[in-house]
């Protein structure tokens, strides 16, 4: 029987409580010995959901009602993440120390491994790829990492190391450019390890957070505090305007597409890049992490992002030098795939949109500052003359990878 959404995937997940349930002082709402009919419902639901979400989690729930010695058949606790959707909300559970959500959490983050690693500067804004982090979010084996960590490699060169050091190869991967999100699949049972993320994004300026990854190609996971320093600020990513959050949890190699935790062992964020430089310093990125999921959730059961727009509908060769037969740096058309013949090969693009466009990563940057059905001017060269084209965007039905 194929699992629904909400038992394959974290959020809007009633069966499964949240990483609140691990505090080590929760709050605990007690039930009188005389109890009515809808609190007993109540308690026979709450003990069906914990025997549906048994395992690690389920043997943590147990711990602490022993260390706070409370009978089972007199006292009910309930630990419930408010910002969580989808779930019946009572008293929450209370902030934990950093030390106590990466007990809690750990387990979800794993490392990224490609035989290869690269580091490089745009705009300002350092980025690395081949080696990574990421975070288990689905219960058969979705880990959700940056994009620009396993962007063009290929899928069996793709390891995941567990923190228990068990390696799994990916068997799938999947990637959104716009919004710097991959999801890989392993073969892995990972209900009992899988992230809790909230559904709607609720997190204060200077709220604490911390990071977990494994930055510098380290073996064993290395964890960093810090605050939400600041929100909804952009960031140029492989010539992609992408809407990221600040914060001024140390960013080191390797760390991109780990997991940024709110205090109740919520995940809020991804981690994508650092800012360059000295002036750089105490400035890191992440993006947010229900953006991402969301992208995932569709990559898997789609292939695809909704509202993305098809770049590839015309194909060019990219001249960075000149010859007599192109004169000019730029893009010539090879093929047009609007079904309309709006271009013809050897059509050299001057604008588009009213931008000058000379590579193909300039061209998906402004067909990516559109919206699917928008219909954008494209001025190119023919023979010598100059013509206006007109090209109505596409929806994109493929993945990035």
């Amino acid at each position: 029987m194929r699992r629904s959404d909400n038992e394959r995937y974290t959020y809007g997940n009633a069966k499964r409580l949240t990483y609140e349930a691990r505090s080590k002082r929760p709050n605990v709402v007690v039930v009188k010995q005389r109890l009515s009919i809808g609190t007993i419902a109540v308690f026979l639901i709450l003990v069906l959901g914990g025997m549906v979400g048994a395992g690690f989690l389920g043997a943590k729930i147990a711990s602490d009602k022993a260390k706070l010695n409370v009978p089972l058949e007199k006292n009910t606790v309930v630990y419930v993440d408010p910002r969580e959707s989808g779930v019946a909300m009572t008293q929450p559970g209370e902030k934990m120390s950093a030390a106590s959500v990466y007990e809690a959490v750990s387990p979800s983050i794993v490392k990224i491994s490609t035989g290869y690693s690269k580091s490089e500067i745009q705009n300002n804004i350092e980025l690395n790829s081949g080696v990574g982090s990421g975070v288990v979010i689905g219960a058969e084996g979705e880990i959700l990492t940056s994009y620009h960590v396993v962007k063009g490699v290929p899928e069996g060169d793709i390891i995941v190391t567990m923190k228990n050091g068990l390696q799994y190869p990916v068997q799938s991967f999947k990637g959104d450019a716009v919004t710097d999100t991959a999801v890989l699949k392993i073969n892995l049972d990972t209900k009992a390890i899988q992230a809790v993320v909230s559904k709607n994004y609720n997190i204060n300026m200077a709220e604490e957070l911390i990071m977990i990854g494994y930055p510098m190609n380290s073996t064993s996971q290395i964890v960093s505090h810090g605050i939400l320093s600041g929100t909804d600020e952009e960031v140029v990513v492989n010539n992609i305007d992408l809407e990221v959050e600040r914060t001024t949890v140390a960013v080191n190699p390797g760390n991109s597409g780990g997991g940024i935790f709110n205090m109740y062992g919520a995940l809020i964020g991804i981690v994508n890049s650092r800012k360059a430089g000295e002036s750089g310093a105490g400035i890191s990125y992440f993006c947010r992490a229900d953006k991402c999921l969301n992208v995932a959730r569709q990559l898997i059961e789609k292939n695809y992002v909704d509202k993305r727009v098809d770049h590839n509908i015309i194909g060019f060769t990219e001249v960075t030098k000149t010859s007599g037969n192109r004169p000019m740096i730029g893009l010539y058309v090879t093929r047009d795939d609007t079904g309309k013949s709006i271009l013809n090969p050897n059509d050299y693009i001057v604008t588009v949109a009213g931008k000058t466009v000379t590579t193909r990563e300039e061209w998906k940057r402004v067909l990516n500052s559109h919206i699917v059905n928008d219909t954008i001017d494209i001025v190119y060269v023919r023979n010598g003359n100059t013509y206006t084209a007109k090209l109505t965007l596409t929806q994109k039905m493929y993945c990035d990878n």
